[in-house]
């Protein structure tokens, strides 16, 4: 009587957050760095616009609502980014579109950018 299956046997899954068992490893590299790079333009806008913010609100009072606008629209734009890649890895999007992550990554840079420019005037 052979047993191939060992009893205490598990499946091993190789699956993450920021990476599926079907990628490669350039495409998980590319994805959390596109993870880190968004998470870092996001928390220094963040930053910035709170900073600004309590920084002129007791010249005018409407900033500190303007600027709180800004960071709640950024984190709003990075959280639908974040949904993105947890949805794309957990194959409710197909491996072959991760075109998208890159492309929702340049975008929440660039708002990131333009949050900062904006504030900084």
């Amino acid at each position: 009587m052979e047993e191939t299956t060992p009893i205490l046997a598990r499946e091993q899954s190789q699956e993450g957050l920021l990476y599926g068992a079907g990628e490669s490893p350039a495409q998980r590299r590319s994805v959390v760095i596109c993870m880190v790079a968004a998470t870092l333009a996001t928390l220094v806008s963040f930053v910035l616009c709170m900073y600004q913010g309590a920084k002129k609100s007791p010249i005018h009072s409407a900033y500190l609502f303007i600027y709180f606008l800004f960071a709640v629209n950024l984190v709003g734009v990075f959280a639908i980014h974040i949904i993105m890649v947890i949805f794309m890895k957990k194959g409710h999007i197909t491996e072959s579109k991760i075109w998208f992550s890159y492309i929702s990554t340049v975008c929440v840079v660039l708002q990131s950018i333009f949050v900062d420019i904006i504030v900084m005037i």
